[in-house]
């Protein structure tokens, strides 16, 4: 399980990347290239991307020879809160999940 502040996931979840995290989620993706095909998008913004994902210790990358193959680095992202319940109110209720 990776936690995350808000102002890292602010600047890292951008709607392309979250697609490419979707994208690792649901396929077994073998390469970079792979990845970039089936986004259609430019392997180039893709590797940027990628980066930025790793840099933020979100993505891995399994290298096997010459082949990167990028993998979700956890299995459950989550992002602080930008508020605690006290802040919120008394209403305010929030639920915690243990990994098993």
């Amino acid at each position: 399980m990776k936690v995350t502040s808000h102002e890292l996931a602010d600047r890292v979840f951008t709607p392309k990347r979250r697609e490419i995290l979707q994208t690792l989620n649901e396929a077994d993706v073998s390469s970079q290239r792979e990845l970039a095909r089936l986004l259609d998008r430019d392997p180039g913004a893709v590797q940027r991307d990628l980066t930025e994902l790793i840099n933020a210790d979100l993505v891995a990358v399994v290298e096997d020879g010459r082949s990167k193959q990028p993998v979700l680095a956890h299995d459950t992202i989550i992002a602080e809160p930008l508020a605690t319940p006290a802040v919120l109110g008394t209403d305010a209720s929030y639920t915690v999940e243990n990994e098993p």
